[in-house]
């Protein structure tokens, strides 16, 4: 608040930095509220970074009196998607001037993120893009899209479901999340499991459908049925009975068509342990033991 106005809404402090979301969006989102259906603020659908060094730029041929960002990754959505490639350097969008930290010098919010600049120009179709592209200077027009959430591969947090899961044989399968990620606190990047960090940082924006996830065995529910499985957790599940998991549904759909007298579940290579097998005639009763006991109300919730 200042000057007895509200002038934006704090999302998150680190360190010693505050994101916070303007009061004019606050207003525009409330606007768009009644809307159906609701149409999403733009967000860009490419990763960026900094020139680390003046070699990378030298080796770009980036003029070394210009200002910008280097993009690294492109994803399937999102504004930018459509004509940006890796190795560009942005310059500008709309006129508005990058800095090397990916910032601009707004009239009203001061020094902020360009993402903020997207989600202020939502009334627009197209906007105007300034780069360098092997050593030429480039101006490119991109349509100005949304990046739904569940276009994620690592989808982003989710306060209004609760958790989504299949258990099956005392092992408890998720979909990897914002929200499963802050369970290590604050400071999940460092404290959480570095490869699930990981694929966080590079498969977030990637899913070529909206049905992709990264589909993790979280932990193992004790019975006589996974009697040296207990310890295992956050393993990355690639196929069950030789069918390739992108989800919790191929999940359950592979439980259901066994090859032969026992389950087979497969984890990405490097992991603590490449497979398990679970005894296909005693899955259903291990299942009614284990909600009856863990006090569960259901096998799966999707």
């Amino acid at each position: 608040v200042q000057d007895d106005k509200i002038v934006g809404m704090v999302m998150q402090e680190r360190d010693s930095n505050l994101d916070v979301f303007p009061a004019s969006l606050l207003q525009a989102f409330v606007e768009r509220s009644n809307q159906k259906p609701y149409r999403s603020f733009p967000q860009r659908g490419f990763g960026w970074h900094k020139v680390p060094q003046e070699t990378v730029r030298d080796y770009l041929r980036i003029p070394k009196n210009i200002t910008g960002i280097l993009i690294d990754q492109i994803w399937h959505h999102g504004t930018g998607s459509d004509v940006l490639q890796p190795d560009d350097f942005l310059l500008s969008i709309e006129g508005w001037q990058i800095s090397n930290e990916g910032k601009i010098e707004h009239p009203q919010w001061g020094n902020v993120t360009f993402d903020f600049l997207l989600t202020d120009l939502h009334t627009r179709d197209f906007i105007t893009l300034e780069l360098v592209r092997k050593g030429m200077r480039v101006t490119l027009r991109s349509k100005l899209a949304d990046f739904p959430a569940n276009r994620h591969t690592v989808p982003l947090r989710n306060v209004l479901e609760p958790p989504r899961y299949v258990l099956r044989g005392g092992l408890l399968f998720q979909e990897l999340n914002m929200n499963y990620l802050e369970l290590w606190g604050k400071e999940w990047r460092t404290k959480a499991p570095i490869r699930l960090s990981i694929y966080q940082q590079l498969e977030a924006g990637l899913a070529e459908n909206k049905n992709q996830r990264l589909v993790l065995l979280t932990r193992v529910l004790p019975a006589p049925i996974n009697i040296g499985y207990q310890n295992l957790h956050n393993l990355i599940v690639t196929e069950i009975n030789n069918l390739p998991i992108q989800n919790l549904k191929d999940v359950m759909r592979a439980f259901q068509r066994p090859e032969g007298s026992f389950h087979q579940v497969r984890f990405l290579p490097g992991s603590d342990r490449a497979f398990l097998v679970l005894p296909v005639d005693e899955i259903k009763a291990t299942d009614q033991r284990i909600l009856q006991h863990f006090q569960i109300p259901r096998l799966e919730r999707l």
